[in-house]
């Protein structure tokens, strides 16, 4: 039961610090900006560069948090606690696609899908495979947590 906590705070900090440094390394690693032919610069983004990025991203926070926070649980253990962000997360997205959260000018959505980075960059890792995006991939990546549980010991 002490453990529970875990998984949880592993993908809400990985979520936040993937999103922040997302914003900081883009102008560095996949933003392209190029002087038109009308002179104004323009902004884009290098898909590839783009892509690598996110991959690497993803399962960066993957294996650091699987093999150092989450060392010593068991399977059983993070199942459960993957359990917990993972309602978490399928909440969140409900209350996002059927709400609009706006409140004073501050756009709630915005500010929570900070914290849904992690699960969300396995969304655009599977848009690029199929070059297809569904609902079902929107939902299928709230489960993203289950992925530490192979990092589990088998028993205690």
């Amino acid at each position: 039961m002490k453990n529970l906590w875990k998984v949880p705070v592993l993908c809400l900090a990985g979520s936040w610090v993937g999103f922040y440094l997302s914003v900081y390394m883009q102008r560095f690693f996949f933003l392209v900006k190029t002087v038109g032919e009308n002179g104004i610069p323009e902004i884009s983004v290098d898909p590839v560069r783009s892509s690598i990025f996110s991959w690497v991203l993803f399962f960066l926070i993957l294996v650091a948090g699987g093999f150092f926070l989450l060392r010593g649980m068991t399977k059983k253990e993070i199942a459960l606690s993957a359990a917990i962000i993972s309602g978490i997360y399928l909440i969140l997205t409900v209350v996002q696609i059927n709400f609009k959260l706006h409140f004073n000018n501050v756009n709630f959505n915005a500010l929570l899908s900070i914290f849904q980075t992690w699960p969300n960059i396995l969304t655009e890792i599977l848009y690029q495979i199929t070059g297809k995006i569904t609902i079902f991939f929107t939902f299928l990546c709230c489960f993203s947590p289950f992925l530490f549980v192979i990092f589990g010991k088998a028993k205690e």
